[in-house]
C-alpha cells in the first residue's frame, strides 16, 4: 500500500467505512454521487480496506451561529452514549437561531442488527443510542418538530430505481421487510425542524 498510514479504532474507524463506500459507489457506472474526492483520499490512506468487506448495498445504502442551518448527523448518533444525544442536540439547535436537523436512527432491534454488519463489527465500534419512535425525541427536546420520517422498508422508502441496483438477496428482502411494521422501521432517516 502507499499513503499515509492511518490508525484508528472503534467508531472513529467506521468513518472509514463510509469513505470506503463513498469512492466504491462513485465508480459504478451508474453512480448517484460521483465523489471523485472519495476516491483520491481513499487513494492517499495507506489502511487494509479489505477487511471492512464493503459491498454493493452498503455503497447504495451512505453551521452558522447568525443564519438558520441545516446540520446534518449521519452515522453519529448511534455511536454516542445514549444519555449524550439529547444532550448533544439541546446543544446544537440552542447555538443556532432555527433551521433543519437530519440524521439517520435505528431501532433497538435495528441497532443490533447493524452492530453484526460485517464493515461495522470489523471496526470494533460500539453502538448505543437508539431511536424506537421519533415522538421519545420530541418529548426530551420540545423545540424540535418531526418534519419527515423516511423508512427505508416502508412506503416511500427506497426508491425502486436504486433498489434495482442491489443484489438479488436485498431485492427479495425489501419488499418484505416492508409488510412486517418491525422490520419497516429497523432504520430510517429523520428530519427535525427546530
Amino acid at each position: 500500500m502507499t499513503g499515509e498510514k492511518v490508525v484508528l479504532h472503534g467508531a472513529r474507524e467506521t468513518l472509514l467505512v463510509t469513505l470506503c463506500a463513498k469512492a466504491g459507489e462513485s465508480q459504478l457506472p451508474d453512480t448517484l454521487l460521483k465523489d471523485r474526492f472519495a476516491a483520491q483520499a481513499l487513494a492517499g490512506i495507506d489502511y487494509d480496506f479489505d477487511r471492512l468487506r464493503i459491498d454493493r448495498d452498503i455503497m447504495i445504502g451512505v453551521a452558522l451561529r447568525d443564519k438558520p442551518a441545516f446540520v446534518i448527523a449521519e452515522g453519529l448518533l448511534p455511536y454516542l452514549p445514549s444519555e449524550e444525544v439529547p444532550l448533544l442536540l439541546e446543544r446544537v439547535t440552542g447555538h443556532l437561531p432555527g433551521g433543519e436537523l437530519a440524521f439517520d436512527a435505528y431501532s433497538g432491534l435495528g441497532l443490533a442488527l447493524l452492530a453484526w454488519q460485517p464493515s461495522i463489527r470489523a471496526t470494533g465500534a460500539t453502538l448505543h443510542w437508539a431511536l424506537d419512535d421519533p415522538e421519545d425525541l420530541l418529548r426530551q427536546l420540545p423545540q424540535l418538530t418531526l418534519a419527515e420520517e423516511l423508512t427505508g422498508y416502508g412506503p416511500g422508502g427506497y426508491d425502486l430505481a436504486q433498489v434495482d441496483r442491489m443484489s438479488l438477496f436485498a431485492r427479495m428482502a425489501i419488499p418484505v421487510m416492508s409488510m412486517v411494521p418491525v422490520f419497516s422501521r429497523l432504520g430510517r432517516l429523520l428530519r427535525f425542524r427546530f
